[in-house]
């Protein structure tokens, strides 16, 4: 007797709001997490190698303006290759500015608490459609990860 009106009740809550962007996230069937800041988290693996690559989305979009363009949102996209207390040699620096893809470009940058970091990265527009989201989950994972082989030798990240 008591369930009839909770259900009641329930059913007049609204319904929770969908990212659009998470929506397209969930269509390129890979699976994914969502951490407290908001970003999400995707691990692909490769079975035949034994590795696996995580990949991480900023959860909020980046607004892009241009004078005389209709503003657009992207989302990052990245994934570590490479870290360090110290500044990378300058092999690895070299290795990271002559490696290049399809989409994106590795980046290096020193953290607030000092450790260099090495990772590729790609800028989404947030209404891609799924299979270019799809696609570029995949190169930024093998990118990364191919990376991280040459530099490293391990799978670390």
């Amino acid at each position: 007797m008591f369930i009839a009106p909770c259900l009641a009740v329930l059913a007049l809550l609204p319904a929770p709001k969908i990212d659009s962007f998470e929506a397209t996230l969930k269509a390129t069937s890979y699976a994914y997490k969502a951490d407290k800041d908001g970003d999400y988290h995707v691990e692909l693996s490769w079975d035949e190698e034994k590795r696996s690559q995580l990949v991480l989305i900023r959860g909020k979009g980046t607004l892009i303006t241009e004078p005389k363009q209709q503003d657009t949102t992207s989302r990052e996209l990245w994934a570590v290759c490479w870290q360090g207390k110290e500044k990378p040699s300058a092999e690895i620096v070299e290795k990271l500015a002559l490696k290049h893809y399809k989409l994106g470009a590795f980046q290096l940058e020193k953290g607030s608490s000092g450790t260099w970091s090495a990772y590729y990265r790609v800028d989404v527009p947030e209404d891609a459609p799924a299979s270019f989201l799809r696609q570029a989950i995949r190169i930024t994972a093998e990118a990364a990860d191919d990376m991280e082989k040459e530099l490293l030798g391990t799978d670390d990240f």
